[in-house]
């Protein structure tokens, strides 16, 4: 009879355990927010200012392909503005002066002083093309007077004379 009692109360402490370590696994997890990650709906947008975010502080954010490239404030920023740009010469056959041609609103890619200035130091030529509302496909990129094939794809650098001929 002993030993009957011994297995029930043995069962029942094994029981026991074992809720408590299904409580304690469901718990756990939830103290450990480290690992979160904030994902926001992506933002249709026009121009940067379209993007903007108020965090702690004011955030400028990259309008790219008609969507904004951060959402949230805790979403990482692969864009971030550098106060600092790259400026470069661009020439584009068929236009004499595009200056005007560059939206107030675009705050990442500007001109001033004939040259296009990018606020930060990866964005490629893609970007100031469709800052630019030109077309990306079939066209000759010449840097620094020397014929260039990496397209849309060309990053820029401090300096640079591009013309793009289409």
């Amino acid at each position: 009879m002993v030993k009957k009692k011994e297995r029930k109360l043995f069962s029942k402490i094994i029981v026991i355990l074992f809720l408590l370590m299904i409580a304690i696994g469901f718990t756990i997890p939830m103290f450990n927010n480290d690992d979160l990650v904030e994902y926001a709906e992506q933002q249709p947008c026009k121009t940067d200012a379209d993007c903007y975010l108020m965090c702690d502080s004011p955030v400028e954010v990259l309008c790219s392909r008609n969507l904004c490239q951060q959402n949230s404030c805790g979403e990482t920023a692969n864009y971030a503005y550098e106060s600092i740009p790259v400026s470069f010469q661009l020439e584009v056959e068929g236009k004499e002066d595009f200056s005007l041609e560059f939206d107030p609103g675009d705050i990442y890619v500007t001109f001033s002083d004939g040259l296009v200035k990018l606020h930060n130091s990866m964005l490629t030529l893609r970007v100031v093309l469709e800052k630019l509302e030109l077309k990306q496909t079939e066209f000759e990129l010449f840097v620094n007077g020397e014929q260039s094939y990496q397209g849309s794809d060309y990053l820029p650098q401090e300096g640079d004379m591009v013309r793009v001929v289409y």
